[in-house]
């Protein structure tokens, strides 16, 4: 299993981040002192803040941190040009571990400052609303109880979950095809925390069937236990998204926190 990018200290740092931003969007003051605690979140060596500029369809800098940075500052970038650009054009938040083997990176800002780029993560602030969103949804991760694992029955449990979600599945039309024998075995989990991350599968699965389809939930035993499996007739996963779909802030959904997937994992 691939070792997690950030722990939950790390994460309550974002949360005390995200909230100096969002007390106070228009202050150079904020921006700077944002940044300063992304950098020491995030172990950074240099950050920054772009802006779109709408008449021209360009990215600037509104503020920029680190080695080289002030030679930087009157540098643009078109909106799609390089991994700003490119999140500017999608907004969805975008890690990337090794940008120069990236085709969306620009060589260009590293050509004239002089720093050599080793990884990027990108996030677009879009709106005070989203923002909002996606710190509560963090605070909520970062308080995840400690699992409270007993003998249950798993079937159950994703009835429940498929009860609570049956309404929203039918207003798009999605048929439900359930697979649970009946005599399984109760085993050790979480009620909650199993149920909690079945809803956000079943979410996903939901609004990648705008026109309808065919959610398939079926439990097989296992020499080790059970087999939880969830299959639909969705638009898919971009193969270019499937390495970072758990990770934390990537969404390839518009108004997505990228959060959902990470509590699943």
């Amino acid at each position: 299993m691939a070792e997690p990018i950030y722990s939950r200290t790390d994460l309550r740092n974002l949360v005390e981040l995200s909230s100096l931003i969002n007390s106070s969007l228009d202050t150079q003051e904020a921006l700077n002192n944002a940044l300063m605690s992304v950098e020491q979140s995030l172990n950074a060596e240099v950050s920054s803040i772009f802006e779109v500029d709408q008449v021209k369809g360009e990215l600037f800098i509104r503020l920029a941190r680190g080695p080289g940075s002030h030679k930087i500052k009157t540098l643009r970038l078109k909106i799609g040009e390089g991994i700003a650009g490119w999140v500017a054009q999608t907004e969805k938040p975008l890690i990337c571990p090794d940008p120069y083997k990236d085709v969306r990176f620009s060589r260009h800002f590293d050509d004239e400052s002089g720093f050599r780029t080793r990884s990027i993560l990108c996030v677009p602030l879009k709106s005070r609303d989203r923002l909002e969103q996606m710190v509560a949804e963090i605070e909520a991760f970062t308080v995840l109880l400690e699992p409270d694992i007993k003998p249950r029955d798993l079937g159950r449990v994703v009835d429940e979950v498929l009860a609570a979600s049956a309404g929203a599945l039918a207003q798009r039309q999605i048929v439900v095809e359930r697979s649970i024998p009946a005599d399984l075995p109760r085993i050790p989990l979480d009620e909650l925390l199993v149920g909690q991350a079945l809803g956000h599968l079943i979410d996903n699965a939901r609004e990648a069937m705008p026109n309808g389809g065919r959610l398939a939930l079926t439990v097989t035993p296992e020499p080790q236990g059970l087999r939880l499996a969830l299959k639909d007739t969705g638009i898919g996963i971009a193969p270019e998204d499937l390495p970072y779909i758990f990770d934390p802030f990537f969404s390839s959904k518009p108004d997505g926190t990228g959060m959902g997937l990470t509590k699943v994992h």
